[in-house]
């Protein structure tokens, strides 16, 4: 009998290896066609070179064929003829599966997830239940899901940064919280130290917005009551541009605010030719750079009000809705297959994989990519942080998706533990507060015809409110005596029509 049961043990291996074996073979496999967003590393130039993609697929039990268009290619061009070619792959990651989505669901090109997610995607529905507004933007006004979207934990990291020192000399023991307290601070940097006052990134004009209750000055904001706005049609913005022409007039804004970028600002601010500045944490490290030993003394400051007892509207934060999705393509034959490969991504394990790469290492000290601390929280190794190379080239090394877009969703804690202590503290700083603002703006779907005129619309209207905006700061066109004609012009360029579009797609979005 022992000799029997022996017999069949070892069968039962045996059989058990050959099925193994034969399931290896038979791996599903995956084409995913993907361009434009992701950034590769001086060593691995696609795809299928790049041990994070190949880990991914490794991960999840599929062979995968990478489809990319080539080096120098026109992306949208290669997308679009991939599309009309009627040849799809399984899987699809571009920006336009999002803009178009409901077109691409009506014409055959994806499918909806909606039969899929509850059993297949349990990370990717535990994700959406943390954040519900997922759900809604990545649906259809019907409520179809339709793709695995890119995501992105909100974090403030942009607001205005102050010579400490210089502060300190001119009698502010404490930040200013008022446009009025920060517009005497300017005025007191002038006199004393003949300096430019207060530069700008062109990114950072939003900083100054919230102040007014508006956001960026040619994007929609809705208000509490859900009634969409155009920043650049708002009396609120009226009030920014005055202020920023009077800080022209007065010598306080940078002359050349209009086409300066981080680098001058990092400069002047270094060599003591600029007061404060507004842009992004990322500039404070060049700063510091750019300063001589041991003089380096700036500090960030919280977002300024109009009136010290105002309620904050807006921070220049990063959205969760990164507008950038993966769907499955109707020539896909293993949705069960497809589906577990991209939730796998919006798992625990898979997050860390995302944000933090492939490499697990040892310690701080065991090369470049991720260990684990005393309490199995990831963090990056020393010469992740510091070596030679770079840390955005160790970035795209050990995982593409930390610098460039990818599916799955970017932690704000990974990204504070690649920033320096500085930043860190420049965004606990312009933090304060956000918590209170009520500007919310989803990003909404939009029928083809709705697209169409949108698109229309806003390119008139958007050029012109650009070229309007350098104009009446430095005063080419006078804002007191020609801002009735501004909106005048708006109006003729149908801009109450832009905006109703925008209200139906909002009031659409809500009733999901």
């Amino acid at each position: 009998m022992k000799k029997l049961l022996a017999l069949l043990l070892c069968l039962i291996m045996a059989l058990s290896c050959v099925c193994v074996a034969h399931a290896d073979d038979e791996k599903v496999t995956l084409k995913v066609w993907m361009a434009g967003h992701i950034r590769y590393s001086s060593i691995y130039a696609s795809a299928a070179e790049h041990p994070w993609f190949q880990a991914w697929a490794e991960r999840t039990g599929v062979n995968v064929e990478w489809i990319e268009p080539p080096l120098g290619a026109d992306v949208n061009q290669a997308y679009n003829l991939m599309i009309s070619s009627g040849e799809l792959p399984d899987l699809i990651f571009h920006a336009d599966i999002v803009n178009n989505a409901a077109s691409h669901l009506a014409n055959g090109i994806i499918i909806p997830l909606n039969d899929y997610l509850d059993e297949y995607c349990p990370n990717l529905v535990a994700v959406m239940e943390k954040y519900p507004i997922v759900k809604k933007a990545y649906s259809t006004d019907d409520g179809q899901f339709f793709c695995f979207p890119s995501l992105q934990e909100p974090s403030t990291y942009m607001g205005i940064a102050v010579n400490k020192t210089w502060m300190e000399e001119c009698g502010y023991t404490e930040a200013p919280r008022t446009i009025d307290e920060l517009t005497s601070m300017f005025i007191a940097f002038k006199e004393k130290y003949n300096a430019i006052p207060f530069s700008m990134a062109k990114s950072a004009k939003n900083v100054l917005m919230s102040t007014y209750g508006i956001t960026d000055p040619y994007d929609f904001f809705c208000d509490r009551d859900q009634v969409v706005h155009l920043t650049a049609y708002e009396e609120g913005y009226r009030k920014v541009l005055q202020l920023l022409n009077g800080w022209y007039e007065q010598g306080i804004l940078d002359p050349d605010f209009a086409t300066t970028d981080a680098s001058t600002m990092a400069a002047k601010a270094g060599a003591g030719e600029l007061g404060a500045y507004a842009s992004s944490y990322t500039v404070l490290p060049d700063v510091q750079a750019a300063t001589p030993e041991g003089e380096f003394n700036w500090t960030a400051i919280p977002y300024p009000l109009e009136n010290a007892d105002d309620e904050y509207a807006y921070f220049q934060t990063n959205s969760i809705l990164q507008g950038i999705g993966t769907a499955i393509t109707t020539a896909c034959k293993d949705v069960e297959a497809a589906c577990r490969f991209m939730d796998y991504l919006y798992s625990e394990e898979g997050q860390i994989f995302t944000n933090y790469g492939y490499n697990q290492v040892k310690d701080a000290d065991d090369g470049v990519g991720y260990y684990l601390d005393a309490d199995g929280n990831p963090q990056y190794s020393t010469e992740y942080l510091t070596g030679p190379e770079g840390m955005g080239e160790y970035a795209r090394r050990v995982s593409p998706a930390i610098v460039g877009s990818c599916p799955g969703i970017k932690l704000a804690a990974a990204s504070r533990g690649r920033n320096s202590q500085i930043m860190r503290d420049a965004e606990d700083i312009w933090r304060q507060g956000s918590e209170e603002a009520w500007w919310v703006m989803p990003r909404l779907g939009a029928s083809e015809e709705e697209a169409e005129e949108y698109a229309d619309l806003n390119s008139v209207i958007s050029t012109y409110c650009g070229e309007m905006y350098i104009k009446f700061i430095t005063g080419e066109v006078d804002i007191d005596t020609q801002w009735d004609e501004y909106i005048a012009t708006l109006q003729k360029m149908n801009v109450e029509r832009m905006i109703a579009i925008k209200q139906a797609q909002l009031d659409r979005f809500n009733a999901r």
